[in-house]
């Protein structure tokens, strides 16, 4: 059970003319009922609170809830008079919880299956993620001639410095614990002859795609007027030298229409802040009927790009057109960017 605090560094109860409650109460419950439900005086969540919680002289109180739990808060004058109840409360996890991470070993035996930590009986072993990624370091270390790992006492700082993620200007970096292990154990690999070096093995990736026009929450193309959207994207850094992007655009209609809408797509690439290159208005029609033209790729050729270009695709519905028979609105579902890129484990 993890739990949060509801307020940091304490919460204060006032009353209705903003002095603090002294002898307020705080009644908890399961979300929409009157069936009492716990609340705690500590980040430990071991020490539960008496309910209704009492505030002390100063309107204080320790409240910590369970993470996750939906919880309705009643607060109470210390004559029971009720003064506002709020349902539905609920605390998401911390940002930073180890046992999150994916692949990230929660026992000793998982996590040092492969690293042979020391002689059996005298091991090393490691307890939790920070201690795993610190032990990655070192037998990596040691492998490569420094200190091993039963003779070193690490803290834990530069991680990016010291481990050789790939050549300068395409490295691909570790940004938190779990891409840190990835990558440890990649390179681990790696100088045991088991893997492609890293920093010069490429995979299929997948960037999102953001739309942008007047209003960008609620991406239409209506069926009547000139209706258009752009998506904006960048040659993504790690990407393979003249490999193709691809944009994906997935289309529905807002309800199960008939008829065809009449669509069309322009690319306009950019170099340096300046248009380079300009596709003239392809078409790009959209009919509910076939499957194909729901999730519709445009592939760019990747002989005519170079890191560091940026690319403008807009898509344009023609309502008034003759050739538009569709009466309901196309609505995006989503817009992917694949390439081929560095992999990172």
């Amino acid at each position: 059970m993890v739990v949060a605090a509801l307020a940091l560094p304490r919460l204060q109860l006032f009353d209705a003319n903003g002095n603090p409650l002294s002898g307020g109460k705080l009644y908890s419950y399961h979300a929409g009922t009157t069936t009492p439900l716990a609340t705690y005086n500590s980040a430990s969540g071991t020490g539960v609170n008496p309910n209704p919680a009492l505030a002390d002289a100063g309107g204080f109180l320790d409240i910590w809830l369970t993470c996750l739990t939906a919880y309705k808060i009643s607060i109470h004058a210390a004559n029971d008079t009720v003064l506002s109840t709020i349902d539905n409360i609920t605390l998401s996890l911390p940002s930073v919880d180890p046992l999150d991470l994916d692949g990230y070993s929660d026992t000793v035996t998982e996590g040092n299956t492969t690293l042979a930590p020391g002689q059996p009986g005298t091991e090393v072993l490691a307890q939790n993620l920070a201690q795993e990624i610190q032990q990655l370091r070192w037998v990596e270390g040691e492998m490569k001639g420094n200190s091993n790992w039963r003779q070193s006492y690490e803290i834990l700082s530069s991680h990016n410095g010291v481990i050789d993620p790939g050549e300068p200007g395409a490295e691909v970096l570790a940004r938190f614990g779990d891409e840190q292990i990835k990558q440890l154990r990649w390179i681990i690999q790696e100088m045991k002859g088991g893997n492609i070096a890293w920093g010069t093995s490429y995979t299929t990736r997948y960037l999102p795609l953001f739309a942008f026009n007047q209003d960008a929450y609620n991406i239409t193309w209506t069926a009547t007027g000139t209706t258009f959207w752009s998506f904006a994207f960048y040659v993504p850094v790690g990407w393979q030298a003249n490999s193709n992007l691809i944009v994906n655009i997935y289309r529905r209609a807002s309800t199960s229409g008939t008829g065809l809408a009449r669509m069309t797509v322009q690319f306009l690439r950019i170099r340096n802040n300046t248009p380079a290159t300009s596709l003239g208005a392809l078409d790009s029609n959209f009919n509910p009927a076939d499957a194909q033209s729901h999730l519709t790729p445009f592939t760019f050729a990747g002989t005519s790009l170079q890191a560091g270009d940026s690319g403008l695709l807009t898509m344009t519905r023609l309502g008034d057109d003759a050739l538009d028979t569709m009466v309901d609105a196309v609505v995006l579902d989503g817009a992917f960017l694949q390439y081929v890129g560095l992999a990172s484990a």
